[in-house]
């Protein structure tokens, strides 16, 4: 009796489920050992027991999805499907790092209905979630990752291309804006206040957020805030109640309600997808008001404000090109 095995591989949060989906409405058998309990060993035991199991009772048809990120990783399925006749066809997403981020943090907010914390993906229910992880995780894969080849085994290797598709409904436009060094600067000198009589607004700002919002426009906002890491006596530590407080400031002197997200994270390596150039608050703005990312423009000032709209879809202006 004929049958195959479908190895459906690619980075974490790469929109897998969406490949298998094609298989197992065919009537092929989903396995992913991550629905196995114990290390990645024994998940990857017990799967392939199961389709031992399966395959004595009939079964030809098989479709398994995992990141497979190298040849070490492959070879026992490779050598299991040699011994059971059955050929294996790799299905390589080419999703990339960027589209993989962004996937990642949607997940966290379709979820949970927000992007985790470091400490979240620490605690419970978090923690045992495999379909959770931090940046890291994606970051591991890149480095490790080894593309499949028909030499290793199998019978044929098909690059899937990647095709970013929200769901319907997703229709709304907005403007977002940075707020440090685009909306506002500090009576200190200092690049982002830390008390609220500490804001000043850069000239041209109010009449122009004025303007944007008697034409109908939503007006979001999205700042990194690294300065509540820091340890309450450094030189730029700021409490998040201050923080909180100068945004409401600077809402108030702009004279426009913007709703605001922020990173409360030191720069650095990213252990959360929510820091700028992390797409995590764009994502959460997509998901709270159903914006189409094409229909949306970031307003920023720094590279990060630039990579963050690239990784989110958004179209992108800098502060000072676009307040003139």
């Amino acid at each position: 009796m004929s049958g195959e095995i479908i190895l459906v591989m690619g980075p974490p949060a790469s929109g897998k489920t969406t490949t298998v989906e094609q298989y197992t409405g065919k009537g092929y058998r989903r396995l992913n050992r991550d629905s196995f309990g114990g290390s990645s060993q024994k998940r990857g035991n017990r799967m392939h027991q199961m389709i031992l199991e399966l395959h004595a009772h009939g079964d030809r048809h098989f479709v398994l999805d995992n990141t497979y990120r190298n040849k070490v990783s492959r070879e026992e399925i490779l050598s299991l499907s040699a011994r059971l006749g059955l050929p294996v066809h790799a299905k390589w997403l080419q999703t990339t790092a960027e589209q993989a981020q962004f996937l990642a943090a949607r997940r966290e907010v379709q979820k949970y209905g927000h992007v985790l914390t470091a400490e979240e993906y620490k605690q419970e229910p978090f923690k045992k979630d495999p379909n959770c992880f931090p940046p890291m995780a994606q970051f591991a894969y890149w480095k490790a990752m080894e593309p499949p080849t028909v030499e290793e085994g199998f019978a044929s290797v098909e690059k899937v291309p990647f095709v970013m598709d929200l769901g319907p409904g997703y229709a709304w436009g907005a403007i977002i804006f940075d707020y440090d060094g685009t909306l506002r600067e500090t009576t200190t000198g200092d690049f982002y206040p830390k008390k609220p009589d500490e804001v000043r607004l850069l000239p041209g700002r109010r009449e122009k957020l004025f303007d944007l919002v008697r034409r109908g426009n939503l007006i979001l906002g999205a700042s990194n805030q690294s300065g509540i890491a820091r340890d309450p006596g450094h030189a730029h530590y700021v409490s998040d109640e201050n923080a909180r407080a100068s945004f409401e400031r600077t809402n108030q002197l702009l004279g426009v309600d913007i709703d605001y997200a922020y990173a409360p994270e030191r720069a650095g390596v990213p252990r959360t997808f929510k820091r700028k150039p992390q797409p995590g608050m764009g994502v959460e703005f997509i998901e709270k008001y159903r914006l189409d990312p094409a229909r949306v423009l970031m307003v920023g000032d720094m590279k990060s404000d630039k990579t963050f709209a690239e990784r989110c879809g958004f179209n992108f202006a800098w502060a000072k090109d676009y307040f003139v």
